[in-house]
């Protein structure tokens, strides 16, 4: 039928020991977003028998996309292509930790170390997408004729939900014709000398984010508009007009676990604190008459004021700080100081008001992946899941820096895209340099 085809790959040693609840709860949780799951169990992916029998299965199934629990990387030669990139659909890795579900919850690293390494780190060597901790060992009930207390994999309901949801986002994204995907293209804001907005490491951003609108305009997608310059388009984000309402904030953020609003109001206040005035459309604003036609540009609405542009199909924007703008530098890494009002409903903008299909952010680096929360496995409380949902993040990042990109992979299950770092050459002086030069020449000389 017209349901994506979502092929489950575990090992055989937990169908052999009745321990796949996971296995079970992941494929129910997939069927509820109208997906198709289906199980294969393995002994291993370097297992060659175990290999074809997959291999011949994903070419009968033609799937959308593959979920794995299977731990480790595929064990191919560096630079040779594995069974996912033959697959050439998304490769989700799900895990299925040995951690304790009471360790996992209490600690903030989230995995023991183990874990971190089998289910997290050595499959990043395939580049799978990792889409988070679908159950935790916990204890069974003793079985009186063995006299003790076994430990079993525990789904953990609401990560399970998780994973298939963002499993179904980019299912979305992948189905939805070109002209009708709508993407959010963020530009870093990090914290450096003034003027510096849209600075990355190794990469103009505003040129980038211009060659891009012009690349998805030749390749179908809704773009016009399109500034004439890297200038004008970050004059075109200041000029900004665009916003959440208190009203919907509220009516969003009612969707949030209650425990992050409490953080974030014990850190900020309430979010009435953070509002600002923006314009209202003047197509939506009555005369003194009551007639809507015409408008009146006085009007102002109570909103969080986003630095955002939008051309056709396509928004792009800087994040709102997640701090004290007087603080920056130090609030931009704090591992524990919740990320403001303004943030979050700038996050919730993009998934309810936008209804985006994806976030493309271009450069390294930004704010999201850093946000209070677990290092990995993170929870629903976790603020760079309350920020980004499970939206799929395409992430330009510069391949000389592999330990901050392994930040976006693991905590906003970005899909890190490498390019190279510019270039040397010599700088050069403009007109102006020139200039001065022959004048301190001319001074030394004197």
């Amino acid at each position: 039928n017209a349901a994506s085809i979502i092929p489950i790959l575990f090992y055989r040693s937990m169908l052999l020991a009745a321990d796949i609840a996971p296995i079970d709860a992941l494929a129910e949780a997939l069927r509820l977003q109208g997906m198709a799951p289906v199980p294969i169990f393995v002994s291993s992916l370097k297992d060659r028998a175990s290999l074809d029998f997959v291999e011949t299965a994903l070419a009968s199934l033609n799937p959308a996309a593959i979920i794995t629990a299977t731990a480790f990387a595929s064990g191919a030669e560096p630079g040779a292509e594995t069974l996912f990139d033959r697959a050439g659909v998304p490769v989700f890795q799900v895990i299925v930790a040995t951690t304790k579900r009471e360790v996992w919850e209490k600690n903030q690293r989230g995995l023991a170390p183990a874990d971190l390494a089998m289910h997290v780190v050595l499959p990043e060597l395939d580049g799978r997408i990792l889409a988070g901790a679908i159950s935790f060992k916990g204890e069974i009930e003793a079985d009186p004729a063995l006299a003790f207390r076994a430990f079993a994999n525990r789904p953990e309901a609401n990560r399970v939900a998780q994973v298939a949801k963002r499993t179904a986002m980019f299912i979305r994204l992948q189905r939805t014709e070109r002209a009708k995907r709508k993407l959010a293209i963020l530009i870093p804001d990090y914290p450096s000398a003034p003027g510096r907005t849209g600075y990355a490491v190794g990469l103009d951003v505003p040129s980038s984010v211009l060659a891009m609108l012009h690349d998805l305009k030749e390749q179908g997608y809704a773009v016009d508009g399109i500034p004439q310059s890297p200038r004008a388009l970050l004059d075109a984000l200041e000029m900004g007009g665009q916003g959440l309402s208190l009203d919907d904030y509220r009516c969003f953020s009612a969707e949030l676990p209650m425990a992050v609003i409490d953080a974030v109001e014990a850190a900020w206040g309430e979010a009435e604190g953070e509002i600002g005035l923006r314009e209202a459309p003047p197509s939506v604003l009555p005369d003194i008459s009551g007639r809507t036609e015409g408008g009146v540009h006085a009007l102002t609405l109570a909103s969080f004021p986003f630095r955002a542009a939008t051309f056709g199909n396509i928004t792009v924007a800087l994040a709102p700080d997640r701090g004290r703008s007087a603080d920056r530098r130090a609030d931009y890494h704090d591992p524990t100081l919740p990320p403001r009002h303004e943030l979050i409903a700038f996050g919730l903008w993009l998934r309810k008001s936008l209804g985006v299909h994806a976030i493309v952010h271009v450069g390294a680096h930004g704010t999201l992946e850093w946000l209070p929360g677990k290092t990995v496995a993170l929870s629903e409380s976790c603020f760079p899941e309350i920020v980004t949902g499970s939206l799929p993040v395409i992430y330009p990042f510069i391949v000389s820096n592999p330990g901050e990109a392994a930040q976006a992979k693991r905590r906003i299950s970005a899909v890190t895209l490498g390019h190279l770092p510019p270039p040397l050459t010599g700088a050069g002086l403009d007109e102006a340099q020139q200039k001065l030069e022959r004048l301190v020449d001319e001074y030394a000389q004197a």
